[in-house]
């Protein structure tokens, strides 16, 4: 069975986080809305700058739940993540040389 979700229904949205950010909120205006309990979040595009770039932690509120490691490669990836938030907004730290695209559904 396949199930078709509207746009109305899925309305996904994206942030962009540059290298070297601390705990960049999520949210439906990039960082600007307030992010919440229940927030969607699909997946990360990985953007390394350089070929030792630094990590990338994601945090459900304040607790950190995600940690990708430092990588080895210049090469961009997507990571599907495809979680609900339980304790508060998405927020995201970028290390040095390395930055996001969020994709989801947030507000």
């Amino acid at each position: 069975m396949i199930q078709y979700v509207s746009g109305s229904q899925y309305n996904p949205d994206y942030n962009t986080v540059a290298a070297s950010q601390t705990t960049q909120k999520l949210s439906n205006t990039q960082g600007g809305g307030t992010g919440t309990t229940g927030d969607y979040l699909a997946g990360l595009i990985i953007v390394p700058a350089t070929a030792t770039p630094g990590a990338v932690t994601v945090f459900d509120g304040a607790t950190a739940v995600l940690s990708i490691p430092a990588g080895t490669t210049i090469s961009s990836y997507y990571l599907p993540v495809g979680v609900y938030s339980r304790s508060g907004s998405w927020n995201i730290t970028t290390g040095a040389s390395v930055s996001v695209v969020a994709t989801g559904q947030f507000t």
